[in-house]
């Protein structure tokens, strides 16, 4: 059942096999292993310390436990484990794959890199491997790396559809769309409906333009059974590209449906719920992945949020400071800590937390605002429109509000024609705004 991705059915035989045999390690390493492939994390890491305690020297579960902890972002934990493990297992491939994960999820592509060759170094022919690097490659440009691995890689299993798949990608960058297209038709020739085929074919409709070939295509897939999942995830992104909530909730929870462990997924539709403010459903989905895993990232981050909307402060910055605790190298506690801290109007601390933040992140969108917004009640006035501009040239969104905002700096710096000009760019890009009013006669008044 766990071969066959069904989930449910997989767990429920394992705990089980785990009943009737408390004491024989196979069945229980599987269930853990179902349950870290399901994001039942926290029982999962919990289940794996307690057999560490009389079975430290186990290869399976100190690896189980490295990957837990790299699903988990539990950083700090993981690098205790590695440290423990590389002395023992320095030289298996499966370790080496498990620590490349690791620093997948840390962010640290390099090291992931590494890892993944040292893996591939080991074990030539080690397909997971080979398949995890050649995407990397792909996704950074490096079209020639990438070629070469997956060219081998169908040389050894031309029969895996996810490799042919990932050529045609590679075809797509460096030829162009038709060549994939026709690419991916042949395929169809030996494997007719396959759904992986024709989600690609769709993805590729809809990145070229081809938008009635992807909505014909679409229709057709939406009627089979057989659905995979990539194609919600891809609509999911690029309804998140064009600010499309709807199709973002849509589709996120369409994916979820087929991916249940994906929490990162989870944290998305929490927080277009938020935006959307359907706070009930934000705080239902993150209630969902506290059962799972407490520890996630922006978890408590956006309880904090919910928190604060509803006005307990107090619950608000515990769990704020909860985000802090359990996520130290994240910027997202530190940020909604400067955010409670500069509604409650105290300023020099929300400035503290958000320079907490740009240390960790520079280019975070929300603590630039939120900076800038400390540095304008402080009176800093310039520090606060270079803050302002900032967030205009690296925002992948429109920032309607900051134009306002950077209105009133100018206003405050007695620069009245670059504060009309702002306020204008406020009103074209916002004609219905409740301040439309207010804003044409201050811009009357500084002509």
């Amino acid at each position: 059942y766990f071969k066959l991705k069904n989930s449910e059915l997989a767990l429920t035989n394992a705990i089980n096999a785990t009943d009737a045999y408390p004491d024989y390690m196979p069945a229980k390493q599987l269930l853990i292993e179902i349950q870290i492939e399901n994001g039942y994390l926290e029982e999962a890491i919990n289940s794996l310390k307690q057999i560490r305690k009389t079975r430290k020297g186990n290869k399976t579960t100190g690896i189980l436990l490295l990957k837990a902890y790299a699903h988990a972002y539990k950083f700090r934990e993981g690098v205790v484990v590695i440290q423990e493990l590389n002395q023992k297992l320095g030289e298996d491939d499966d370790y080496a794959e498990v620590v490349a994960l690791f620093y997948e999820k840390k962010k640290d592509l390099l090291r992931s890199i590494l890892w993944l060759q040292k893996a591939i170094k080991i074990n030539p022919l080690k397909e997971t491997a080979l398949y995890k690097l050649a995407k990397i490659y792909l996704e950074n440009n490096q079209f020639d790396r990438a070629r070469n691995i997956i060219t081998k890689l169908i040389d050894l299993n031309p029969a895996k559809i996810e490799y042919r798949i990932l050529y045609a990608d590679i075809i797509y960058e460096i030829q162009d769309v038709e060549t994939a297209l026709g690419y991916l038709r042949g395929l169809e020739k030996d494997y007719p409906d396959h759904p992986k085929i024709e989600n690609k074919i769709a993805m590729y409709f809809y990145r070229s333009g081809q938008i009635k070939s992807f909505e014909s295509l679409k229709a057709k897939i939406g009627k089979k059974v057989n659905v995979d999942a990539e194609l919600y995830l891809f609509l999911m992104k690029a309804a998140q590209i064009e600010q499309k909530y709807g199709e973002i909730i849509k589709n996120a929870e369409e994916y979820l449906i087929h991916n249940r462990a994906d929490h990162g997924i989870r944290i998305v539709l929490a927080q277009t719920y938020f935006d959307l403010g359907k706070y009930k459903e934000a705080e239902d989905v993150l209630l969902e992945i506290q059962e799972k895993i407490n520890s996630y990232p922006k978890l408590h981050y956006l309880l904090s949020k919910i928190a604060l909307l509803k006005g307990d402060t107090d619950s608000a910055t515990t769990l704020a400071k909860k985000e802090i605790e359990l996520n130290p190298y994240a910027s997202f506690g530190y940020i909604q800590l400067g955010n409670i801290y500069k509604k409650t109007e105290d300023y020099a601390n929300a400035e503290a937390q958000f320079k907490k933040a740009q240390r960790l992140e520079p280019n975070n969108i929300e603590m630039l605002k939120g900076l800038a917004d400390v540095k304008f009640r402080r009176n800093q006035l310039e520090a606060a429109l270079d803050i302002f501009k900032k967030v205009l040239e690296t925002s992948e969104q429109v920032e309607i509000e900051v134009h306002y905002k950077i209105g009133e700096v100018y206003r405050y710096l007695g620069q009245s024609r670059l504060a009309i000009e702002s306020y204008q760019t406020y009103l074209e890009l916002n004609p219905q705004s409740d301040k439309a009013d207010q804003i044409k006669k201050l811009m009357e008044q500084l002509k």
